[in-house]
């Protein structure tokens, strides 16, 4: 679609957080009992860590708090794809399709009329699959992290971006890229940007809708910086590249999940893993992090400082108790090697370049690098800031970031999903989050998502908004 055409369409969602008309959802299925933590690299059909099967409740729980507002409907992909794979053999080209979606595309279609939906995700008797040589070989890939289809793409004023996601998970987005091109409810959503064709890494959790002019993108983690240059010139928006803390991983990769993100990469793993917008004016984060002031002064800095200090201290007391020098040279080694003081300091360093923000100008694209982080810009756009885990209060600071901000933050408390401006949906176990929302005058519903947090995900995670209305 050329931009003559783009700026002619209607948006389709001008504001994160206008009221929700349209959205996919994907629950899990029997791809969650066909995972194993045994396998020492990473086989694109057999995810390596388990996520509780209880997942699927808590996803039902979540559907229906969205089905509760009738002003939303909730379409399954599921649904979706057997509809697209319906449209494909009325027109003959079933085949066709395939091969563009995956490998096995000419096994598939030998099942006909009976190929469905399940088959493709996973869940049908595709998976357990044998080679020439009698031995396993799973013809579909079963991906619990489909259930969170954010992942895959964001609906923008322009239309639909797409997704590139790493090599272990394109079946995804080649899955996405199919029902929109063929599922006829889909029809009024055209794909305008395919970070594939552009040829640039692009996560859907990284891209948000700030108002109709103007797209916030995290950059550095699963997202190209490339890509906001890219996005602002082709779909003639704003675009506010927020920096996250850098991999440097090429999308070619095919690492196991937890060699591919260490543990600071994955708690920032996406834009929405720590920032969501709650209201027209409103917006929820982590405390500290995201602002200019606090960034050499901050106190959850300082706690991880303490914390690597009490580690130095602690090796010293148990280095007088070794033995023999040869104990001695192999505790300074494997300190050397794996040493969690070590961690703390390059943690550190990581935190502080988090948040920053360039502006890439509409049309050409130009980079311009903003005065601040990106709870300044927000705040300079009149926005007010809502944190996890609530205010600090009376408590000491170290309980405050402990068993508030950095507890409910590992269960999603920032990842939150709204339905309209200023109502949002969060998970329960998040209370203090919750409740710090609801006393900045955001209506919060709640469902359950302590199993579903195993997969990294909260709820705006578990959806793709395709179309929001202006209130």
């Amino acid at each position: 679609m050329g931009n003559e055409a783009i700026d002619k369409r209607e948006g389709l969602v001008l504001n994160g957080t206008d009221r929700l008309k349209r959205v996919i959802v994907l629950e899990p299925g029997e791809e969650l009992m066909r995972m194993t933590v045994l396998a020492p690299c990473a086989h694109p059909s057999l995810p390596e860590f388990t996520m509780s099967i209880g997942a699927k409740g808590q996803h039902q729980g979540f559907v229906r708090v969205l089905e509760a507002d009738d002003d939303i409907e909730v379409l399954r992909f599921d649904d979706l794809l057997n509809s697209a794979l319906c449209v494909a053999r009325k027109k003959g080209e079933l085949r066709s399709s395939l091969v563009e979606v995956c490998k096995g595309a000419n096994t598939l279609v030998q099942k006909g009329e009976r190929l469905d939906a399940n088959d493709l995700l996973g869940r049908g008797d595709f998976f357990y699959q044998q080679n020439d040589q009698g031995r396993f070989a799973p013809l579909v890939s079963p991906d619990f992290l489909m259930t969170f289809m954010r992942d895959v793409g964001t609906m923008t004023p322009r239309g639909f971006v797409l997704g590139r996601l790493y090599q272990n998970r394109v079946y995804e987005t080649a899955l996405v890229r199919f029902v929109f091109r063929r599922a006829p409810e889909l029809a009024a959503y055209p794909i305008v940007f395919d970070a594939e064709s552009e040829g640039v890494g692009l996560q859907g959790g990284d891209l948000m809708v700030l108002d109709e002019q103007t797209l916030l993108l995290g950059v550095g983690n699963c997202s190209e910086s490339r890509a906001a240059k890219s996005l602002a010139q082709k779909l003639r928006l704003d675009v506010l590249a927020v920096s996250l803390p850098s991999v440097n991983l090429p999308l070619s990769v095919n690492l196991p999940f937890r060699q591919r993100a260490p543990r600071l990469h994955l708690s920032f793993l996406h834009l929405d893993s720590f920032f969501s917008l709650v209201d027209r004016d409103k917006a929820l984060t982590i405390p500290y992090l995201l602002e200019r002031s606090f960034t050499n002064d901050n106190p959850l800095l300082d706690l991880l400082k303490d914390l690597e200090s009490d580690w130095v201290t602690r090796q010293r007391c148990h280095g007088e108790h070794l033995r023999t020098p040869r104990d001695l040279i192999r505790r300074a080694m494997y300190a050397l090697l794996v040493s969690p003081g070590r961690a703390i300091r390059n943690a550190c360093n990581v935190l502080k370049s988090i948040g920053w923000v360039t502006r890439y100008e509409a049309v050409s694209g130009k980079a311009t690098l903003l005065d601040g982080k990106l709870v300044d810009v927000m705040r300079d756009r009149g926005y007010t800031i809502i944190h996890v885990g609530g205010e600090k209060g009376d408590l000491c600071e170290e309980q405050y970031l402990l068993e508030r901000v950095l507890y409910e933050f590992e269960f999603q408390a920032a990842n939150v999903f709204a339905t309209r401006p200023g109502k949002v949906i969060a998970y329960a176990e998040n209370s203090h989050t919750v409740q710090a929302l609801r006393e900045a005058g955001v209506e919060v519903s709640t469902c359950y998502g302590s199993c579903l947090t195993m997969g990294h995900g909260g709820p705006d995670c578990l959806t793709l908004a395709i179309e929001r209305v202006a209130d």
